[in-house]
């Protein structure tokens, strides 16, 4: 399970970044695009470095990759749950 949970991370990963232009452009008017992806690109790359830490932090104490892929789950839960709650505005 932990090869095929692995390799769907490594195949998905990597197209979430380019993906924040297209949603800033979805969601939010024209003239705050740069201020929305200005402010998400940080909070990705601050939660993209963290995450190997607190996992392998989280890895070394327990022995186990259990709760590691625990808090992965909840948080695309969480962001799944966040997502569907904002609402498409009218067309700009």
């Amino acid at each position: 399970m932990v090869f095929v949970l692995v390799g769907c991370m490594a195949l998905f990963f990597g197209a979430t970044f380019p993906l924040y232009g297209a949603c800033a452009g979805d969601y939010f008017p024209k003239d705050v695009m740069g201020t929305v992806v200005g402010a998400w690109t940080p909070l990705y790359g601050l939660g993209a470095i963290l995450v190997q830490w607190i996992t392998g932090i989280l890895r070394d104490t327990t022995g186990i990759y259990d709760h590691a892929f625990i808090i992965s789950t909840a948080m695309a839960a969480a962001g799944l749950f966040l997502i569907c709650l904002v609402r498409k505005g009218e067309a700009n």
